[in-house]
């Protein structure tokens, strides 16, 4: 039984103006599902980049810390609200 969707996204090198406005509307974005979701989103952002690689791993470990299966995002992926209903339809169905 999975009840909780878990997104980890590590802080850009060099943001630009440009891409600040960007981070800052998915992070808009995210919050506004986590607050339509409830605590079923968990968000966990690095206060500084710690690279792909370690990000990758340390969100491994930090996921399956308390579950056993599920989906982690990156900060580039951005999944439309569909696909959160899909997954939350597809996770109560399992």
């Amino acid at each position: 039984d999975i009840r909780n969707i878990y997104i980890s996204l590590d802080i850009p090198k060099n943001i630009s103006h440009e891409y600040q406005s960007s981070y800052d509307d998915f992070i808009i974005y995210l919050k506004d599902i986590q607050s339509k979701y409830g605590d079923c989103v968990i968000l966990r952002k690095t206060k500084e980049n710690i690279g792909c690689a370690v990000n990758i791993l340390s969100s491994i470990e930090w996921f399956f810390q308390s579950e056993n299966s599920g989906y982690i995002f990156e900060d580039d992926c951005i999944p439309t609200e569909k696909f959160f209903t899909f997954v939350i339809c597809f996770l109560d169905a399992s």
